[in-house]
């Protein structure tokens, strides 16, 4: 059995969790405030979903990061500049105040400094659709910031999205590393499961949105599925046996 010394982490739902009733509004009002005097409401609106569809449908060699501002500016008929001076603010000043939303999940950090102890080298594997400010913000309020990431996902610098199985495939690239070194942990079949498709193994934690998808969706078959305590049993089984710095 090969050795697995690298864990690829999902980061909501797997390390964080969301107060998702309005979350969406919130963050519409956030955006549209922050672009007012760029375009009206309605074009910002209407680039705004543009740019998601690019950020998740492109298959450019742009990154993630700007095929989403390329998008949002052939829509609203404005300079990238602006476009991109706006959303890093939206990240880095705007976002704080969903700060509330978002809590600690109890058990992940504990799993983290498990595996870390254990010598398993820590990857945020998160989707990589919102500006790095954004994931770190995510990251203090999971209370995971200060541990030692050998690697972030995010769009700046990654050119696909989950599902994706070229996300993994470019994932593993940048870590130059193997697919039997990695065990993907993750909440969610649709979006963490095809790292499968790219020969590395899962673990789909036992999670709500985990068991509502797994009864939808019994066509996925992760290789491991349980609670924290049970992948810390996993990950104490397979331990590489060596510690990174």
């Amino acid at each position: 059995m090969a050795t697995i010394d690298t864990l690829l982490l999902d980061l909501d739902g797997t390390l964080v969790d969301q107060v998702q009733p309005g979350s969406g509004l919130q963050f519409t009002w956030l955006v549209l405030r922050r672009f007012t005097g760029l375009a009206p409401w309605r074009t910002t609106y209407r680039a705004g979903h543009a740019a998601v569809h690019a950020l998740q449908h492109h298959r450019s060699d742009l990154t993630n990061f700007e095929a989403m501002i390329a998008a949002f500016c052939a829509e609203a008929g404005v300079a990238p500049e602006a476009v991109r001076e706006r959303v890093l603010a939206l990240a880095e000043h705007d976002f704080p105040a969903m700060g509330w939303r978002f809590k600690p999940i109890p058990g992940a950090r504990q799993m983290l400094e498990t595996a870390r102890g254990l010598g398993y080298r820590l990857v945020l594997a998160t989707n990589p659709t919102v500006p790095f400010p954004m994931t770190q913000h995510r990251m203090r309020w999971a209370g995971i910031d200060d541990l030692p990431w050998a690697f972030i996902a995010h769009p700046q610098i990654m050119t696909r999205t989950k599902p994706d199985v070229a996300y993994y495939h470019e994932l593993l690239a940048k870590l130059d590393c193997g697919p039997e070194r990695c065990l993907m942990v993750g909440n969610d079949f649709r979006k963490d499961l095809p790292a499968m498709d790219a020969g590395i193994q899962t673990f789909l934690l036992d999670r709500p949105m985990s068991r509502k998808a797994r009864k939808a969706l019994a066509t996925y078959h992760p290789d491991h599925f349980g609670s924290y305590a049970e992948l810390e049993s996993l990950l104490r089984e397979r331990a590489p046996g060596h510690q990174f710095h």
